[in-house]
């Protein structure tokens, strides 16, 4: 079972060969400390460090991590563009999704 089949399953109220995992979202991420040092400790490179959320000081977990903890989703990150109206509407960039490196799930 793929990952896509995983999470759909799960979402059905059906039963997968396993528990989704999900890593990487600002609400399932790292603290920055924590992540340098599971980095380090898995003497993974560390490389730039994209913090995703300043007040909780989570960042944005590498494909390498996710990759080796068997995550089943990725978090899309979506930029917002401008204000509409001056309204509390925004925009988002739809090209950023197009341009998204999506993980094989056949």
């Amino acid at each position: 079972m793929n990952s896509r089949e995983r999470v759909v399953k799960s979402l059905n109220y059906e039963e997968p060969d396993r528990i989704p995992i999900d890593i990487g979202s600002p609400v399932t991420s790292f603290h920055v400390e924590s992540y340098i040092n599971l980095r380090k400790y898995l003497e993974f490179q560390l490389n730039e460090v994209k913090i995703i959320d300043y007040v909780m000081q989570t960042v944005k977990i590498g494909e390498d991590i996710l990759q080796r903890f068997h995550s089943d989703t990725r978090h899309i990150f979506i930029k917002p563009a401008k204000l509409i109206k001056k309204i509390n509407h925004l925009a988002y960039e739809l090209d950023d999704l197009e341009k998204h490196h999506w993980p094989d799930t056949t």
